[in-house]
């Protein structure tokens, strides 16, 4: 496997809110960022399915608001692109869920109530016939009545100093 494609799995392990195969085979929908009846799990399977086909656009509209106000949609695009997800999304198992108060980077310090979900998802690269298995660590909040992700603290910092896309992708922070 190539630099780039653990680098860009990487990336996807640093800002992934994950996603979860539940009781069912069903495939999951995608998140629903102000559907109030969704599950913290299926909300962040959605999510992860998404940063998983690169689809930033998409993903940043389920963003917490206070790090949204810190990344405008286009900047958030641009600097994940930088360090897209080169595979393919196979599988997705939670391995632990359970609920915390975190601080959500960027917020000023204020606490809140997490969600945290342990998936180990399982991506078959296009280059190479082995499988990549990257564990996430994902934070679902509940915020202006609506399910939130967040960005990790370095993830954030990463976005924030301009700088997507021109360090060598092995640097990519970690959780």
């Amino acid at each position: 496997m190539t630099m780039i494609v653990c680098a860009s799995l990487s990336a996807l392990a640093v800002t992934a809110v994950g996603a979860a195969v539940t009781e069912s085979d069903r495939p999951a929908r995608p998140p629903q960022a102000h559907a109030a009846p969704v599950s913290a799990r299926a909300f962040l399977r959605g999510v992860i399915r998404q940063l998983a086909a690169n689809e930033y656009a998409r993903a940043w509209t389920s963003l917490d608001p206070s790090q949204q106000l810190l990344i405008d949609q286009r900047s958030y695009v641009r600097c994940e692109s930088a360090s897209a997800i080169p595979g393919r999304l196979d599988r997705i198992e939670v391995l632990d869920a359970h609920t915390e108060r975190v601080v959500v980077p960027g917020s000023g310090g204020l606490r809140t109530r997490s969600t945290v979900v342990m998936f180990r998802l399982t991506f078959a690269p296009r280059l190479s016939q082995s499988p990549v298995v990257v564990r996430v660590r994902a934070h679902a909040l509940r915020s202006q009545g609506r399910w939130a992700w967040m960005l990790p603290a370095k993830r954030l910092a990463l976005h924030r100093s301009g700088l997507c896309g021109t360090s060598p992708p092995h640097t990519y922070p970690d959780v």
